[in-house]
């Protein structure tokens, strides 16, 4: 298994905002407990005052913005060589407990990558994406993706599917062997908005060239009114965002795209 990849997820998982959280009410509560009472009410004191924060505003969107409107949405498209839907979209966990494909929030990337198939009848479908847990990477699911793209109408032979990569580098490498030449293009990268930059930089580093960028699954909101407390769905939604601005960080800082907001990929 990538070592990467193992690193990555083990860092998140005390790196995350809902981890944090509880590690600083954990710690003002055990300085509490132990006569530590001003560092104690005063961590207690900043976590208890971010969930509130948190309850009222949605301050996910604040970091989400800037990258969902970093690309147009519904691009100009000219005979595209192949549509590429990028996985995040499945929920492998259901699936496996009740046998047939279930989607996430993130549904729109299959929804709309197969409405742009059935407008461009001579492109190819890439299905790019397996499991991103620890557990072993199966060609299991490429059956059900097959037989749904086919319940829509699209022949078979236009589906390439590969369900090995654990995270967007590796969908990016792994499907070049899908494809003759990953230079000759164009190619329609299906993502959701907010991830895009990290996967069109991934595909760039990889040596992909005409990449068409198509962000879907637009979830920022332009409102800002108040609303009533909702801590557990903007905890998750921060969650997510911070998520992709440090995964943005590390893919640059360790050479995995080749700049650190790329909208274009550069020419060899």
């Amino acid at each position: 298994m990538d070592l990467f990849f193992i690193l990555s997820k083990v860092l998140w998982a005390l790196a995350s905002p809902d981890m944090l959280l509880l590690l600083i009410l954990a710690i003002g509560l055990l300085s509490l407990l132990r006569g530590y009472k001003r560092t104690g009410t005063w961590l207690m004191r900043t976590a208890l005052s971010f969930c509130f924060l948190l309850s009222t505003l949605p301050l996910g969107d604040l970091l989400l913005q800037p990258l969902e409107r970093a690309f147009p949405a519904k691009p100009e498209i000219n005979d595209p060589k192949a549509i590429i839907i990028l996985g995040g979209w499945e929920d492998h966990f259901a699936k496996v407990k009740a046998g047939v494909i279930r989607t996430n929030e993130g549904a729109e990337r299959v929804l709309e990558g197969l409405r742009l198939a059935k407008l461009h009848p001579n492109a190819k479908i890439i299905f790019s994406g397996g499991r991103n847990d620890f557990r072993p990477p199966s060609d299991g699911f490429s059956n059900e993706i097959r037989q749904l793209v086919q319940d829509y109408g699209i022949a078979g032979d236009r589906i390439l599917i590969e369900t090995q990569s654990r995270n967007t580098v590796q969908n990016a490498k792994m499907s070049r062997s899908l494809v003759n030449s990953p230079q000759d293009g164009p190619w329609v990268l299906v993502t959701s908005a907010f991830h895009m930059y990290r996967s069109l930089g991934s595909f760039c580093a990889a040596g992909w060239r005409e990449i068409i960028p198509y962000p879907v699954d637009l979830r920022s909101s332009k409102t800002r009114e108040f609303r009533r407390p909702r801590f557990a769905e903007h905890m998750n939604v921060l969650n997510v965002r911070v998520h992709e601005w440090i995964g943005l960080i590390i893919y640059r800082w360790t050479g995995r795209t080749q700049s650190f907001l790329q909208n274009v990929c550069e020419a060899n």
